[in-house]
């Protein structure tokens, strides 16, 4: 045993990376880089059209479509095995609704992606806020208000300021004369909302107060106690950025407590969506990746509560959101039986087939274009694999997507490492059995 610690030792001490360098081993086939992803998982950026098939594509883009313009509730399943590309699926599509309609004014739309939600409505919650940005999220909150306030002080001057905040803290607002302040609050400059956070907060007007003043839009945010007993504890310097920070920290650390405390996850996630719809937001697509998992919860009664809290979401806010999921056709099978109701709130479902031939090979001719040297040659070629050796990765892979690219990533590095190696032929497949083995070993079912 001491022998054998002993030669980990030295292995050890023989790793140096000092010397290490970017070499240009690639470039004898015409590319600048290995093109395929290392775990052949594909990120969603590429410009590169899904492996849907024409038909799934179709419904999925007159899916969003449709409830955009309609302005309606939608919801619209992805059932696929591991590997055969749900996710990047919704990762190209998540990137594509918030290139096309995020900077459109008040008609804008936007996608929030979950991946893997722990089945609670309180981590659902947690998770659409924390997927659109807590730190974003504030800035349009306190933008509103600012907004609202300004319109008011603009038509009832510094009787609105009177109405709502007690005299104490109308004195503290007014520490300047309030002309000034009325000016300055009402002035189209005054953009960020922190300087108007920063004056509230001096007047040490209650919180809540000011939430009950814009009931209906904000009020979750301003009603709650723990937050209160937060806030109230700041000193006089940077109260503005201090309440930013702490308000941030609390969505981001007490959220899901506080949720499943009160179990108001319905009302939270409704008052979160009203205030994106209010700062412009026609449509919130909600894209939840791996579904299934929300699935492994230990028994039958607590999957069906989990659907259950999801399908009064769903009623309860579907004019302000719709809702993408991928998911193993195993465990959209099991939401049929157990779950019935939430199953028929999905008016679309298509099911991603195994790779096909042709697809399979505009899918490495584009990986390989995207890193071909200026100039060469070889593009729109499968240069340096030979043609029947994608068959052959193919046929290995049994037709999973994510398996093929995987294999096309280590023939690649293979080849780069070995001189003697021209082109890529069917021969060289017999180096993949450990990535096919690897592959289905990590993606076994959770016991």
């Amino acid at each position: 045993m001491k022998g054998e610690e002993r030669m980990k030792e030295e292995v050890f001490d023989k790793i140096d990376f000092g010397d290490l360098t970017v070499t240009d081993r690639y470039l004898r086939f015409d590319l600048r880089a290995n093109p395929f992803p290392m775990v052949g998982i594909a990120s969603g950026s590429d410009p590169d059209t899904p492996p849907l098939g024409t038909q799934n594509l179709k419904d999925l883009h007159s899916f969003v479509a449709s409830t955009y313009q309609a302005d309606k509730f939608g919801a619209f399943a992805i059932l696929g095995e591991y590997g055969f590309g749900k996710t990047y699926v919704l990762r190209h599509l998540h990137n594509r609704i918030n290139e096309g309609l995020h900077n459109r004014g008040k008609d804008r739309g936007i996608s929030i992606y979950i991946d893997s939600p722990r089945p609670t409505a309180a981590d659902f919650a947690y998770e659409m806020l924390r997927g659109f940005g807590i730190e974003k999220f504030l800035v349009i909150l306190w933008r509103i208000l600012l907004v609202d306030f300004k319109r008011e002080i603009r038509s009832k001057g510094d009787d609105f300021v009177k109405t709502l905040l007690p005299k104490k803290a109308q004195y503290r607002f007014f520490q300047d004369p309030p002309e000034a302040v009325l000016k300055e609050m009402a002035s189209e400059s005054m953009v960020s909302p922190l300087p108007f956070l920063d004056r509230i907060l001096q007047s040490g007007v209650d919180l809540k107060r000011l939430g009950e003043h814009f009931k209906g839009k904000l009020a979750e945010f301003f009603l709650v106690r723990d937050l209160q007993e937060r806030l109230s504890s700041f000193g006089s310097q940077s109260r503005a950025l201090n309440c930013f920070n702490e308000w941030k920290d609390f969505l981001d650390l007490d959220l899901k407590r506080l949720l499943k405390k009160q179990e108001k996850e319905i009302s939270f996630i409704r008052s979160f969506l009203t205030v994106l719809a209010t700062s412009g937001f026609r449509m919130i697509y909600v894209l939840i990746d791996e579904f299934e998992n929300s699935l492994l919860a230990p028994t039958r009664l607590i999957r069906r509560m989990y659907c259950h809290n999801l399908r009064e979401l769903f009623d309860s806010c579907g004019d302000l959101m719709s809702v993408i999921i991928a998911i193993q056709p195993g465990a959209w099978v099991t939401i049929e039986k157990e779950s019935p109701a939430f199953r028929a709130r999905f008016s679309r479902v298509i099911e991603i087939d195994n790779v096909s031939r042709e697809e399979l090979k505009r899918i490495v001719k584009t990986y390989l274009n995207r890193e071909r040297v200026p100039n060469s040659s070889y593009v729109d070629t499968f240069y340096p694999f030979e043609e029947d050796t994608l068959d052959e990765i193919r046929n290995f892979s049994l037709e999973n997507l994510r398996v093929c690219l995987e294999s096309c990533f280590v023939l690649i590095e293979y080849a780069a490492e070995n001189t003697e190696v021209r082109e890529i032929g069917p021969d060289l497949i017999e180096l993949l059995p450990k990535i096919h083995d690897s592959f289905y070993e990590a993606r076994k079912p959770r016991e």
